[in-house]
This record gives C-alpha cells, structure tokens and sequence, in this order.
C-alpha cells in the first residue's frame, strides 16, 4: 500500500513539474516576450552606429501606439533598458548645467500586424530636438516574431 501511495505521489509531483516547465516554455512564445527580446537586441545594435545619439543625450522619450495590437504589445512587453533608463532620467529634475547635455526627445511609433504565420511591428524612432520641437532624424526598424 505504502508502495503504491509512493508511486502516485512521484506521478503527481511529475505530472505537477511537467505542468510548471510547460508553462514556462509557452509564456517564452508569448509575442510580447518575443518583441522584448528583438527590440533588446535591435537597441543594442542601433546603439553601435555611428550616428545614433548617446543615450544620455536623450531627455524623454514618449510611446505611440498605431493600432490596438501594437498598443497591447506595447503594454505586455518590457521595454529595453535604454528606453527604462531615459524614462527615469526623465523624472528627475535636471540643473540648467545637466539640462544642455540631454537636448533631444525620441518619440517611438509602433504599428503592428499579425498574419497566418507570424506577428510583426514596425518601430520608428523620431528624434527631436528638445528646445524647438524640430525632425532631426527619423528612422523605421521592422521586428518579424
């Protein structure tokens, strides 16, 4: 009898542990797991170029969403970490001599779309300057998930 409690028990705790890793691979295909770890890595490259400002330049940074899908990826995901850091750079109140050095804002649009197959979106990246609102540049990275 103690035999076959034992056996159930590692069945249960077997089935139970096979739930929990199942689970854990399904939340890995979430699209917006997915878009987190592409936007990450597509920052991470754009970063690198020459060209593309320092991030500590950057003062605020603002979200667009086009659609409602991208406006629900937009919520789920986790935003890279350069975006985090310029957010909470934007919160605090800068001193006329750090204000100069952080003289651009980046307004984000993204517009996503979903198909048979795959999802996508498309983010882009419009840097303004701080004092007269003016394009400096603007560019569209598309991220396919």
């Amino acid at each position: 009898m103690s035999r076959l409690i034992l056996i159930l028990v590692l069945l249960a705790s077997s089935i139970f542990m096979t739930h929990i890793l199942w689970l854990d691979f399904k939340e890995d295909q979430l699209p917006s797991k997915k878009f987190t770890h592409l936007w990450q890595k597509d920052l991470d490259y754009l970063s690198t170029l020459k060209g593309f400002p320092k991030w500590n330049e950057i003062q605020s940074a603002s979200f667009v969403s086009g659609n409602h899908l991208a406006r629900s990826l937009l919520l789920q995901a986790n935003l890279p970490r350069q975006l985090v850091d310029v957010q909470n750079r934007s919160k605090i109140v800068f001193s006329k001599s750090s204000a100069s050095s952080n003289r651009f804002k980046l307004e984000v649009v993204l517009v996503s779309w979903k198909d048979a197959n795959k999802t996508g979106t498309v983010v882009q990246y419009e840097l303004l300057d701080g004092k007269t609102k003016n394009k400096l540049w603007e560019f569209s990275r598309t991220l396919i998930f």
